[in-house]
């Protein structure tokens, strides 16, 4: 999971969110069967093998977190103008918490292109953020059958088996990430929150 920009100093304090989600009105989805749409090339299957090589040598956070940076971006390039927007719908609705505006366009993302993985993602993400946490790791188990090294959705795996009590499951996935992207963002914290070695040491 990955989450806006504006969500970072608050999100520590989010423990309830409200129980239902508010759908804004949305054109209905047409009864046929949409068109799949194709996602992704050989040449963005490349360039991420070249950043997730980069970024398991990477020597510092500073080059780590650059390279990381890369590979966000590319994730969120579908090569389909029509998810793309649907893309910055549901990044602009979760910026302001309207998580019904934004669940509408990931829902939409995910029927027209269901192998694009970046739209199980964010969806996980909202998931967690209005308290469905099951459907969260739904999605991310999705996510990870189409991009077994997002880091950022094993993240999801960790922050959601600690906050149910499963520090063991919460440290694996940890690890997991970790293996991927030396430099993990907030994995210290999740492994003294779990319970394990102090920052800086081998998990």
């Amino acid at each position: 999971m990955h989450f806006p920009s504006s969500f970072k100093t608050g999100l520590q304090a989010i423990s309830v969110l409200a129980a239902a989600v508010l759908f804004s009105g949305m054109p209905a989805v047409s009864a046929s069967q949409p068109e799949v749409l194709k996602v992704a090339d050989a040449a963005s299957a490349q360039k991420l093998d070249d950043l997730f090589s980069r970024l398991k040598r990477a020597g510092s956070k500073a080059t780590a977190f650059e390279i990381e940076g890369q590979i966000w971006q590319t994730w969120l390039q579908s090569g389909a103008s029509e998810i793309d927007a649907l893309m910055n719908e549901a990044r602009g609705a979760m910026s302001v918490r309207r998580f019904g505006v934004a669940l509408e366009a990931l829902d939409k993302i995910i029927e027209l292109a269901p192998d694009y993985a970046e739209g199980w993602n964010k969806r996980a993400t909202v998931y967690w953020l209005v308290n469905r946490r099951e459907d969260s790791l739904a999605d991310i188990e999705k996510v990870l059958s189409l991009e077994p090294r997002h880091f950022g959705a094993i993240s999801g795996i960790a922050l959601i088996r600690l906050e149910q009590g499963e520090k063991e499951a919460a440290l694996a996935a940890v690890r997991r990430a970790l293996e991927i992207h030396p430099y993990l963002r907030g994995a210290d914290d999740l492994i003294r929150r779990a319970g394990g070695k102090d920052a800086g040491d081998p998990i």
